[in-house]
């Protein structure tokens, strides 16, 4: 199209949410813009959960975060129209099991996944579920995302990319509080909390604790162990260059969910786990003794940004 009025190009900046796990997005490249730079975050991964367990026992996993990945390309190399499928965050576990994996976040020519057709994707693995919790173990934080490579995306070998691992999720406890996380100094995304186990005790989830940098803030404290305490959901802090982008600074940070706390009776229960803030992991649940058990924490959704200019 020819451009009669000569229009400068200005800053565009959008952002894309999850809509579900099959719905895809269009982004329209504007006018006399030059490059593009996309990131793509995925869903975190959900937590992990305690079953019924007399004695003692472990609480369930958090679940790890979502890879991020960023590209810049030439305006003129992509077509005017791509297309976006945001990942969607793994469920949280129910009793005694383990938590899903987060979905990845993909940015295509076409509305496909097929290699040849995508540009970027937040990850090649999303992150992992945490895994529950038994009468002999502590469930275990799920793996963050994995890095992208060409071979998920062939199409970004047209810019130049940088791919960052996603965050582990913290342990349960055995007989014991929830393991912490702390938030990332160099990375705005955090895995889940871990749930409390319990012994004839009860003990407290894992709490999401202040990193360095990037504005972080501390997450939720984990759930209080005996009076059926959730874990609290993860916190998302903005920063102020949102609509002024930069691959050398990031829009926002989130956390994890915390971890529920223990409960040895049955009528109280124990704990769901928190869930997590965009594409960070969900926290894992408290043991309890009786019942039928409890949550494990969704892992957020993911979220992309293409900003051009």
């Amino acid at each position: 199209m020819i451009d009669y009025s000569n229009t400068p190009s200005i800053n565009n900046h959008q952002t894309f949410f999850a809509l579900g796990s099959t719905t895809w997005q269009t982004w329209q490249k504007p006018k006399n813009c030059k490059f593009v730079y996309i990131t793509a975050i995925g869903g975190g991964g959900g937590g992990g959960s305690s079953g019924n367990v007399a004695g003692t026992a472990g609480g369930g996993g958090g679940g790890g975060s979502s890879s991020i990945t960023s590209i810049l390309l030439p305006a003129a190399l992509i077509p005017d129209t791509l297309y976006i499928l945001v990942g969607i965050g793994g469920n949280g576990s129910v009793a005694g099991g383990s938590g899903g994996s987060g979905g990845l976040s993909t940015v295509s020519i076409r509305p496909s996944t097929t290699t040849t057709e995508v540009i970027i994707r937040s990850g090649s693995v999303g992150g992992a579920g945490g895994t529950a919790g038994t009468a002999s173990v502590a469930g275990t934080g799920g793996a963050g995302g994995t890095v992208f490579t060409t071979s998920s995306g062939f199409l970004s070998t047209l810019g130049v990319w940088k791919s960052s691992v996603g965050d582990i999720g913290a342990n349960g406890g055995y007989g014991a509080n929830g393991a912490t996380k702390t938030a990332l100094s160099s990375f705005p995304l955090c895995g889940g909390g871990g749930g409390a186990g319990k012994t004839a005790n009860n003990f407290a989830g894992g709490s999401i604790l202040a990193g360095g940098v990037l504005g972080r803030v501390a997450g939720g404290s984990g759930g209080v162990g005996g009076v059926a305490s959730n874990g609290k959901k993860g916190i998302l802090t903005i920063t102020p260059n949102l609509l002024t982008y930069s691959s050398t600074e990031f829009p926002f940070a989130t956390t994890g969910g915390s971890g529920g706390g223990s409960n040895t009776t049955i009528s109280g229960g124990g704990g769901n786990g928190g869930e997590g803030e965009f594409g960070s992991g969900g926290g894992g649940s408290g043991a309890i003794d009786g019942g039928s058990g409890r949550l494990g924490g969704d892992g957020g959704n993911g979220i992309v940004f293409i900003t051009s200019f």
